[in-house]
């Protein structure tokens, strides 16, 4: 029978002594904590096109045979699981994102945050510039043309202003962050696959636990 104890600091650790955590858990874990890294270089001795579904003893077993380190310079490497994080970034299958998602997720990562999926956005438009005055900010004018008129067979002339303005929050823009965010949990969730399925993590077993899948929702 697996038995479940919980542990310090929240965690939930099975028999076999692995503490259960979500896939965003892990990632943070080893990028905060074990200043993990990508190696991209090493994606080349894997394959130009690797499976979306790699195993991670061969993984294992061709970084053993190309001596390749994921951590450089004057610190220790990483943990063990902390490197599978990295290696399994870096292959991360180009459908989900590839290279630039890898960078995205590890960014985010190291720092706690979620891509910015603009809560609570709303398309309005605003001046270009500002006019401060001690009744209160007003949007900068700017002269648009002179123009002339006749009254009481005598000619005027009056200066037209005009407030350029913005679009901000466009549906355009927060269409592409709320997609952005998307494909960053839809990269999550090929990682938390990938660990589920190899079952090759020596300290921590991933739960099914997910961040939300669309927490603007929640806050339109």
């Amino acid at each position: 029978m697996n038995m479940r104890v919980q542990i310090k600091g929240g965690g939930v650790a099975q028999s076999n002594g692995k503490k259960q955590v979500s896939i965003r858990q892990l990632v943070e874990w080893a990028f905060q904590r074990e200043f993990a890294q990508i190696d991209f270089d090493s994606e080349r001795r894997f394959g130009a096109e690797p499976a979306p579904s790699f195993g991670m003893e061969y993984l294992l077993l061709e970084r053993a045979r190309v001596g390749c380190s994921i951590d450089g310079g004057g610190r220790s490497e990483p943990h063990h699981d902390a490197e599978l994080v990295s290696a399994a970034l870096s292959v991360l299958p180009v459908a989900r994102g590839g290279r630039s998602m890898a960078v995205q997720i590890g960014e985010l990562a190291r720092v706690g945050a979620v891509p910015d999926y603009m809560p609570r956005a709303k398309p309005h438009v605003e001046p270009v510039e500002w006019r401060s005055h001690w009744r209160g900010d007003f949007g900068k004018a700017v002269k648009l043309r002179r123009e002339t008129y006749t009254v009481s067979n005598r000619t005027r002339a009056v200066d037209v202003y005009w407030c350029p303005i913005r679009y901000v929050n466009t549906a355009g823009e927060v269409a592409a962050a709320r997609r952005n965010y998307l494909d960053w949990w839809a990269a999550l969730d090929e990682l938390r696959y990938t660990f589920q399925a190899g079952r090759d993590l020596i300290a921590y077993e991933v739960t099914d636990v997910m961040p939300p899948m669309t927490p603007w929702e929640k806050t339109s």
